[in-house]
This record gives structure tokens, C-alpha cells and sequence, in this order.
């Protein structure tokens, strides 16, 4: 949740908070608010990106590792090139990336993917999973799929646990991805 504060007639986003202690005014890391019975973040510093150009985030995600949905999928290819989440199936089976922490999405209405490339394949996907452990096939809460390239939109305003993020190609399918966030 974004908090905005009128400042001259005009609405602005609020990226530090300071609140006075002892005479002093120290920055708001984190700030909860009661909604609904329910005690919800509405400010941090982590401002919900997943992934970006190289950065996998890893004080959040845990890293981004290795997904496939049944053994035959090992042999996928998935790296991360320094700028962009590779992930190359093979003519088999799924492979893609999923983070190795869950991430806690009450708070966000979607998850969004820039693809920078698609090849082929029947499709690509964007999952809110249950479980990291390859072979297991899929078990996921909310899923979009894909066949090219943009900025990719995943509803998950329903969604009020944390999950896995995966993002990868179908069979004989290759995507790269430089960017993935919440909002």
C-alpha cells in the first residue's frame, strides 16, 4: 500500500516518514495500521520490486532457483544473465524460476513480469505456487499464461497468504524476464 499525503492541494507519495522520539526525528522503517481487525503493513522501504535487471532481491525472495513440474523438466536451462531471468524448456517439459522464500501478497492487487523476449512454446506462465520443490507438478493459487513478450499482469487482489512467485516456459518454449514486482 502506497501512502499519500496532500502537500500544497497537490497528493504525493510518501517514500521516508520521520517521527520525532526524544527530541529527535528518526526515520519509519516499517508502519502498521489496524484494517479490518487485522494489523497490515502500510509502509517500508521495500518497495515491492522481486526482480530487477540482475538484482534478485534475495533479503526478500531468498534468491530466485530452479522450478520445474515433473522430472523430465530438469533438463531445462534457467539463469540469471546479470540483466534478465532466463528460462529455456526443453521439448518435454515446463522450466522456470521460482523465488525460494515465500512473499507475503496480501497487501498488493497484482503481480507484474516485464518479458523482454518470447520464443515459442505453447506458452509462457506466472504463478502464485504453493510449493518450490520441483517434480511435484504445479500447485498454484493464481495463474496467468502467456504467448509474447510485454508487461504481463497477474490479478492477485484475492489472494491473502503468502506463496511462491514462479515465472518460466512451456515446453520447447524460452522467455527472459527483467523485472518483477508488486503493486
Amino acid at each position: 500500500m502506497t501512502i499519500y499525503r496532500g502537500v500544497g492541494g497537490v497528493n504525493r507519495e510518501i517514500k521516508q516518514q520521520f517521527r520525532g522520539v526524544g527530541g529527535v526525528n528518526r526515520e519509519i522503517k516499517e508502519q502498521y495500521r489496524g484494517v479490518g481487525g487485522l494489523n497490515r503493513k502500510v509502509f517500508s522501504n521495500w518497495n515491492g520490486i522481486l526482480y530487477n535487471a540482475g538484482n534478485e532481491y534475495s533479503y526478500i525472495t531468498g534468491g530466485w532457483i530452479k522450478f520445474y513440474p515433473v522430472p523430465e523438466g530438469s533438463s531445462g536451462n534457467v539463469s540469471n544473465n546479470g540483466t534478465q531471468l532466463v528460462c529455456t524448456a526443453n521439448t518435454v517439459s515446463d522450466v522456470g524460476m521460482i523465488t525460494n522464500n515465500k512473499i507475503d501478497l496480501s497487501k498488493y492487487n497484482y503481480l507484474y513480469a516485464q518479458v523482454d523476449y518470447y520464443l515459442g512454446g505453447e506458452r509462457a506462465w506466472i504463478l502464485a505456487q504453493n510449493s518450490n520443490v520441483s517434480g511435484n507438478g504445479f500447485n498454484f493459487t493464481a495463474s496467468i499464461s502467456f504467448t509474447g513478450a510485454g508487461k504481463i499482469a497477474l490479478p492477485i487482489s484475492s489472494i491473502s497468504t503468502s506463496h511462491y512467485i514462479y515465472i518460466g516456459a512451456a515446453k520447447n518454449g524460452a522467455i527472459k524476464v527483467s523485472k518483477i514486482w508488486l503493486e
